[in-house]
């Protein structure tokens, strides 16, 4: 069937045009196979396996290179944990070699098979980062320091930057490879690029996804798409480089929805509630997500302004738009107040309460609530807890500003003002050296650089295995917190790769740098 239907596309790439007359276009019959890898990425990283699989299967009647099509499927399997049924399809060889590794590691024995996958695939020359970066781990853990050291030095130059996924790679940074290779001449090389970065952007995979977009298409059309991505990557974690994201958007299209409603979002959360009006006058939204942010600044703004009714339209439009949203329902019952209906702001409330939220203080919404009803006697405590929740919110922004300094500092290092500066930024702090350490190896003097990667193999040798069993989103850290009076612990989404993926374990938000996590 396979063998057939590559025959049968092949033909419909070289007939003659009175031959293709009588059958469909080829690009008919190519794009939609790329839609259903597109698809199959989509399905993976929301975990659904199944539907992923009848994805491949139908791509693959037709794909021309039904090879790629395995690899895909060997990159969806590891995603979701099917170790051995990932091996089956991953190559050992070639830049698929770390990924194949990691399937291997998951199986009885599978540690030492890893090994020799690893030290094969560094004995080629032109070898990805990945893949030596991992061998590299494996022989410092093995005791072979020089060859370790050998190893990382190859991969730092290899890798595209000190913040390239490929060191300290995740299934979805191999998934994002495949699906780039499997598209290739199916669509134009742009559109492969930016809707791979999409699709990981939109399930949480920011880092994969803006080092896609490293290099902005040529295309108009896909270099606007390429800024939007780039700017949905990081409008939540980082706000400086959300608003310069914002700005080059706004040089290609000057008024444009997403970068307007960003900036606006920014506006709101710096007080400048006037910038956050007139970045929103007169931009629409159709689309959903969009919608409901958009109706969330307009609330807040028509809060700020104790008009009651456009907060209670505004917040309600937010609510439809997405359901899902807390913050959305929270304003809800802030303008239900404010417009006097009390008891239908206590429902929505207590509902919010229920949902237990990490991101929306349910306790000083409750304790307004209660106010507002005159049940006093249950507010103090209702204050003190909120007190309590907003503290713990309040370190755990502070942990994810100092790992985006850092990590901004890197950027900024390599994109031109050097490293010279980065071995003070980590004496403060020596939780968040991996990138900085990363950087200096790729770009100190050779004593530095050597210093570096000596940290760099200490850090992560001894969790070989468990980098290899590494899954989930790459772009983020855990931080134990406790919201509600118990210890929980929470994703914190990053900008980057995880800066502690070396030291495993979710990281008190008040810890300092000499209390755990060295």
């Amino acid at each position: 069937m396979r063998a057939a239907a590559a025959i049968l596309v092949a033909v419909l790439l070289t007939a003659p045009s009175w031959a293709r007359a009588q059958v469909p276009a080829a690009e008919d019959v190519l794009r939609p196979v790329a839609e259903l890898v597109i698809e199959a990425m989509q399905e993976t990283l929301r975990e659904d396996g199944k539907a992923a699989e009848r994805s491949l299967t139908r791509a693959a009647a037709f794909h021309p290179r039904v090879a790629d099509v395995d690899v895909v499927r060997g990159m969806v399997r590891l995603h979701l944990g099917l170790r051995a049924q990932a091996r089956r399809d991953l190559p050992e060889r070639g830049r698929w070699a770390a990924y194949r590794a990691m399937a291997e590691a998951g199986e009885r024995g599978g540690l030492g098979r890893a090994r020799s996958v690893l030290a094969r695939a560094a004995e080629v020359d032109g070898a990805d980062a990945a893949s030596l970066f991992l061998a590299a781990l494996a022989f410092a853990d093995a005791k072979q320091p020089d060859r370790a050291d050998a190893l990382l030095a190859r991969a730092v130059k290899r890798a595209s930057g000190a913040l390239d996924d490929a060191l300290g790679p995740a299934p979805a940074q191999g998934l994002a490879e495949a699906v780039q290779v499997a598209l290739r001449g199916l669509v134009p090389d742009d559109e492969a690029t930016v809707r791979a970065a999409e699709v990981l952007i939109a399930a949480g995979h920011r880092g994969v996804g803006l080092g896609l977009l490293r290099r902005l298409p040529t295309s108009k059309q896909w270099r606007l798409r390429a800024l939007v991505a780039r700017l949905d990557a990081l409008r939540a974690v980082a706000p400086e480089a959300a608003r310069v994201a914002a700005q080059a958007l706004l040089e290609v299209d000057a008024a444009h929805p997403a970068a307007r409603l960003a900036l606006a979002e920014l506006a709101v959360a710096e007080g400048d509630l006037a910038d956050a009006r007139r970045q929103l006058e007169g931009v629409t939204f159709t689309e959903g997500t969009a919608r409901s942010r958009a109706g969330r600044v307009r609330a807040r703004l028509a809060l700020a302004d104790k008009e009651g009714q456009a907060a209670f339209r505004a917040a309600k439009e937010a609510v439809l738009a997405d359901p899902k949203s807390h913050e959305a329902r929270a304003l809800l019952a802030r303008s239900l107040l404010m417009t006097g209906s009390v008891e239908q702001a206590a429902e929505v409330a207590e509902d919010l309460l229920r949902k237990a939220p990490t991101e929306v203080d349910p306790f000083g919404l409750l304790a307004d609530v209660r106010t507002a009803q005159g049940r006093t006697r249950q507010v103090q405590a209702l204050e003190l807890r909120s007190q309590g929740f907003r503290r713990e919110r309040a370190k755990q922004a502070a942990l994810r500003a100092s790992v985006e300094e850092v990590l901004d500092a890197v950027r900024s290092a390599e994109g031109g003002l050097g490293v010279a500066g980065l071995s003070g930024l980590r004496a403060r702090d020596p939780r968040l050296g991996l990138p900085i350490d990363l950087a200096l190896a790729r770009a100190a003097a050779p004593g530095v650089a050597r210093v570096a990667r000596d940290r760099v193999l200490a850090a992560c040798a001894p969790h070989f295995g468990a980098l290899l069993t590494r899954s989930g989103v790459s772009a983020e850290t855990a931080a134990t917190v406790s919201l509600y009076g118990q210890p929980q612990a929470l994703a914190v989404p990053l900008s980057a790769t995880d800066p502690f993926r070396c030291r495993p374990g979710a990281l008190r938000v008040g810890d300092s740098p000499r209390r755990g996590h060295r």
